[in-house]
């Protein structure tokens, strides 16, 4: 991803995605059922299943982000070709 690209890709997951995510009402209640859910998992794990759940965790969000970003870059594209017709 050019630089640019990676600035604008920052700027909207930074500025505006909140603001998006806001509008959604089952966001917030999800989001705070899997912290609660996770939680309870961890305290039901020994300390190696608990690492393994964090790393498990970890390459989870790495996911995300780079959908995330091929997200960004397929509305931005459409966006782009769009704007021509």
């Amino acid at each position: 991803m050019t630089d640019l690209l990676q600035l604008l890709c920052g700027y909207a997951r930074d500025r505006r995605l909140p603001a998006y995510l806001a509008e959604i009402p089952q966001y917030q209640e999800s989001k705070s059922m899997a912290r609660q859910n996770c939680d309870a998992l961890r305290r039901l794990l020994s300390e190696e299943g608990r690492l393994r759940l964090e790393n498990c965790a970890g390459e989870e969000e790495f996911l995300r982000g780079l959908e995330l970003d091929a997200m960004f870059r397929a509305g931005l594209t459409m966006g782009l070709e769009l704007s021509r017709l």
